[in-house]
């Protein structure tokens, strides 16, 4: 079994995959659908929850990303496939702390290793 090692940098997107247009922006949610799709468009959505102090914790902010694609099976039916990214985040730290965490992990999932996990549930063994 080999370490993962985090990059600590992100290189620039790049290439032209699909444009997502805004569908409906609503307060703490934002819908976006795949324009001009060859099949059923694709989906992604936009979250937040304000945090909710109390009297020892500042609360933690709360954010969700979920793309959603459709592919069809053998008879023509379509079924989703669903990839949900959730934060929650202290609220008392810096937005230059937020924005490095939420890279970092950002990072760590787009890795051979975390991706195999995810897509094959390939899960690493020593």
């Amino acid at each position: 079994m080999t370490d993962i090692v985090i990059p600590t940098t992100q290189v620039a997107d790049t290439g032209t995959g699909a444009t997502m247009t805004p569908y409906r922006l609503a307060g703490d949610t934002a819908a976006y659908r795949e324009a001009s799709p060859s099949g059923a468009a694709a989906i992604l959505n936009l979250k937040r929850t304000e945090p909710k102090a109390t009297k020892d914790y500042a609360g933690a902010a709360k954010g969700e990303l979920k793309f959603t694609r459709q592919y069809a099976d053998t008879l023509g039916r379509l079924w989703p496939a669903v990839y949900t990214v959730n934060t929650s985040v202290p609220a008392f730290l810096t937005d230059a702390q937020k924005s490095a965490f939420v890279l970092e992990a950002t990072l760590a999932s787009s890795l051979a290793v975390p991706r195999d996990a995810l897509a094959k549930l390939v899960i690493p063994q020593s």
